[in-house]
């Protein structure tokens, strides 16, 4: 009887995770698809979004062929739906011992992604900067699929994942906070999350880029002797934010790896060297991503600054723990 209730509560706190995951994700698409939150309800403007509804499906609004990059995107942005929900479903039907085969169809969820999918594509028409397509429902509802086929092939996958998160949070704390501030890092780097694989867009990125390098080493050759080179710099705010955020995540992602490695894997050379390359690779793979955010202006420090944080946090970790370790011996003598 007492195996009987843990299991129950066991089975309700998995519930209550894939729930939280789910709506999570669910406000995350909302976030990514409406920032920045440009409302535009002038009839002349929801005039315009309307004539340009790519009603065709794998067709853009001008006839042409749909980019295979932006349906590509779509399927992945929408796969945890179905996997999320899906599980979410299976969570409940083994809370409350319900496993019939009818139940275990994903077509309910399929039902959620696309009235979830066209609820999204119709609120497009009173954002500016939008458009509306049937072209990402049926991307969407492809995603959201996938998603719910892999939930079937692997039941339990979100709740097990998921526990096993807490599990090691719980059992290496230090390790949990150097994957969140991973996370915190990505997300600042990459918000508003509204990706793109058009070559137009790649290209438009690239030549802001080239206009803040251009403009950072011709401010930086007329206004260095002075001091105040970075007043004159475009966008010095935008500059100026990005590198403070960048560096200091970087230096507490430095830190951590020191104080990880010593605290867990001391005697492990490997693991070391891992952390090390990951996150020396990690800034100019964010800086490369960064192209594909279309509000993003890409600036050329972004990946230097990170690297040399990451190294400096390393530096300064290290030196605290040597210093903690040797005042003891200090005080004795």
């Amino acid at each position: 009887m007492i195996g009987n209730q843990q299991q129950a509560t066991s089975n309700k706190q998995r519930t209550t995770s894939i729930k939280f995951l789910f709506w999570f994700y669910a406000l995350f698409v909302i976030y990514g698809v409406t920032m920045p939150l440009q409302p535009d309800l002038t009839r002349s403007g929801m005039m315009h979004r309307w004539k340009h509804v790519e009603r065709i499906p794998f067709l853009n609004s001008e006839g042409c062929r749909l980019s295979l990059g932006d349906a590509v995107g779509n399927i992945l942005f929408f796969m945890p739906f179905g996997l999320f929900l899906h599980g979410w479903r299976q969570a409940r039907r083994l809370e409350t011992s319900v496993l019939s085969r009818d139940q275990l169809g994903i077509s309910q969820s399929l039902l959620a992604a696309l009235a979830f999918s066209s609820a999204i594509e119709c609120g497009q028409l009173f954002l500016d900067g939008r458009v509306t397509s049937i072209n990402d429902v049926i991307n969407n509802l492809v995603g959201a699929l996938i998603g719910a086929r892999l939930a079937v092939a692997h039941p339990g996958l979100v709740a097990n994942t998921w526990e096993a998160l807490k599990r090691m949070a719980r059992l290496r704390p230090l390790w949990a906070l150097w994957m969140a501030t991973m996370v915190v890092q990505t997300i600042i780097a990459l918000a508003p999350f509204d990706f793109t694989l058009k070559m137009e867009s790649f290209q438009r990125q690239w030549l802001r880029w080239q206009y803040s390098w251009q403009e950072l080493r011709s401010v930086g050759q007329n206004h260095l002797v002075a001091g105040s080179w970075l007043q004159n710099f475009p966008h010095r705010e935008r500059l100026l934010a990005s590198l403070l955020c960048t560096s200091g995540c970087a230096v507490l992602l430095g830190a951590l790896t020191i104080w990880c490695w010593r605290r867990y894997w001391l005697h492990s050379v490997r693991i070391f060297g891992g952390l090390t390359s990951a996150l020396l690779g990690f800034y100019p793979a964010l800086a490369v991503l960064q192209f594909t955010v279309q509000s993003i202006h890409p600036y050329p420090f972004f990946a230097l600054a990170g690297v040399l944080g990451v190294i400096a946090g390393m530096l300064l970790m290290e030196a605290c723990l040597r210093l903690v370790a040797f005042l003891p011996a200090w005080r004795e003598r």
